[in-house]
């Protein structure tokens, strides 16, 4: 499968603070889905995950075309923070991916940091076996039928029923001295 630019569809940025980073969650986006649309959709979302998170503090949002990589700022119109209570600096590197993929077989994925799950033995939160997973899942497949969280190609995904739980490298190196 050839790869496509990383400007094939329209995104929406929401970037925001756990605490420690600062971080940006991508959202590829349709060319029908306004901005209200796509702001409801992304709060509804952290609202879902809000019992699994950390506090975590809205910086702000942005939006490029289709085809651009200029991004212009938007006003975010959810809530200025989601989650509770502060997280500790070791957390930081600790991330929540949710994935999809649609019917021509281009992957899409939303992580966010700063989440209060512990740690599973299997890295992997099942919509099963957690209620908050399982609606922020719903909450994403809402969202894509609506045209917010597509993949690159713009296909609506099918997302996973689980999320997967790791470390993130990067931050892991980051915090290093």
């Amino acid at each position: 499968m050839a790869a496509l630019p990383p400007s094939n569809t329209a995104r929406f940025w929401l970037d925001y603070s756990d605490g420690v980073n600062e971080h940006s969650i991508t959202f590829r986006i349709a060319p029908t889905a306004t901005l209200l649309t796509i702001k409801s959709q992304v709060d509804n979302f952290l609202l879902e995950l809000e019992p699994g998170l950390h506090v975590i503090t809205i910086l702000g949002c942005r939006v490029a075309v289709a085809g651009s990589n200029v991004t212009n700022p938007t006003a975010w119109t959810g809530a200025a923070t989601y989650g509770t209570g502060a997280m500790a600096a070791e957390d930081a590197p600790r991330e929540v991916r949710f994935i999809g993929r649609s019917t021509d077989g281009r992957e899409v994925s939303i992580s966010v940091y700063g989440t209060s799950f512990s740690v599973p033995a299997t890295f992997r939160i099942t919509s099963a076996a957690n209620a908050t997973i399982a609606d922020a899942i719903l909450a994403l497949a809402n969202a894509s039928a609506l045209g917010v969280g597509l993949t690159i190609s713009g296909e609506v995904p099918v997302w996973k029923a689980y999320a997967s739980y790791n470390y993130n490298s990067y931050w892991e190196r980051e915090a290093r001295p």
